[in-house]
Parts: structure tokens; C-alpha cells; sequence
């Protein structure tokens, strides 16, 4: 049973996974809700600190990272309009991780092209989004639209809304086989009094 929401303080216990040789992941034994929630101004002076470049990731071998993006474009595809609970998605993700993009497929593919905004050197990347608290807005699109292609506007509307009023920034991980990056998860503070346009194209 999840015990914890969102920005909940948690201690770990933890130990190096078997078949994982990824020298940043832990499989989880046990964790304690510390029933503190961190407010977001706490988070954010955890998080950025950590921002870096998948460049530089890439040369110190790490699996797990925080990037600045500057979006360029963004691609999605609809492969179901079913409204799946939250253990099917996690199974649909489990078989995607397990047999790979072309064998399986998630309800609703979003890859995100990028640049790294900290890095020259960059020159851009395109990645797949697998976030969970994502997956409930793209639940509740669904809920709403059947049809592919207003599914797919309103997610682009969600995203240009995000970007006018928030910061954006990926949480980044890499696949345990294949070792490419993924999107694993959207951090998105409130910003400091300004509005960006919006997503080019949009």
C-alpha cells in the first residue's frame, strides 16, 4: 500500500540491487513517512543544484540526472483511448521497459526534442516520457476525448499552459537494459514572477 503523497519526506532503507549494475540504483527494503511534505521553494534548493546536461551524464556514466530543457518540439502518438487503472499502466510500463519500443507500446507515446540549456556542446536530444502523475492527466484527457488527434491537441495545450506558467525540468534515467535515456519524471516549480511564450508551434 502507497502510504506517501507528493513532496512527502521519506526515510529509506535500501540496498544495491542483484541484477542491476548501475552504480546509482538501490531496490528499496523499507521506508517511513516522515510526515513532513517539503514545501517547493525545499525542493527546489535540492533539485537544482543537481541540474546538469545528458552530455556531461553521459561522460561521468551516470544513470540518474536532473536537465534544464529547451523544448523544440513535441511528438505524440495515441496507441489506445482505453482509460487504464493505475496497475495496468504500471504493467503496460513494466512490458515497455522489458521488450523495448518496438515490441511494446504504452497508451500514449510522448517524446519530447530537446536541447540541454546549460550545455554547449548539446545537440539535441529526442526522448520518450514515462511518468507516472503524468499518466493521470493523460487519464483524465482520455476520460473526456476518445478521438487521436483531440487527444493529442489537448496534451499539447496542457504543456504550452505548463510552460507559460511554470519551470520545467526532466528527471532523467536510463534504461536498466539497453541503458538509453528516458524521461522518468516532470519537475515543475512555480517561476519567480515570469511568463515564457509557449511552446513553439503551438
Amino acid at each position: 500500500m502507497v502510504d506517501f503523497r507528493k513532496n512527502d519526506l521519506l526515510e529509506v532503507t535500501v540496498t544495491k540491487p542483484e541484477h542491476d549494475v548501475r552504480w546509482e540504483s538501490r531496490k528499496v527494503l523499507s521506508h517511513i513517512n516522515l510526515e513532513k511534505p517539503l514545501k517547493e521553494r525545499e525542493i527546489k534548493e535540492l533539485v537544482l543544484p543537481l541540474v546538469t546536461s545528458i552530455e556531461k551524464l553521459n561522460l561521468e556514466g551516470a544513470s540518474l540526472g536532473v536537465v534544464k530543457p529547451e523544448i523544440l518540439d513535441l511528438e505524440i502518438k495515441v496507441n489506445s483511448t482505453e482509460v487504464y487503472d493505475r496497475q495496468q499502466y504500471f504493467n503496460l510500463i513494466g512490458d515497455f521497459l522489458e521488450k523495448g519500443e518496438k515490441s511494446a507500446r504504452v497508451p500514449v507515446e510522448i517524446k519530447f526534442f530537446f536541447m540541454c540549456k546549460v550545455e554547449e556542446a548539446c545537440r539535441g536530444h529526442k526522448i520518450i516520457l514515462l511518468d507516472w502523475e503524468f499518466n493521470e492527466t493523460v487519464r483524465n484527457i482520455i476520460r473526456e476525448e476518445q478521438e487521436p488527434a483531440a487527444i493529442e491537441r489537448k496534451i499539447e495545450e496542457y504543456f504550452s499552459n505548463l510552460m507559460k506558467e511554470k519551470e520545467l525540468y526532466f528527471i532523467m534515467g536510463t534504461h536498466f537494459t539497453y541503458g538509453t535515456w528516458m524521461i522518468t519524471g516532470l519537475f515543475c516549480p512555480e517561476k519567480n514572477g515570469k511568463l515564457q511564450s509557449s511552446l513553439s508551434g503551438f
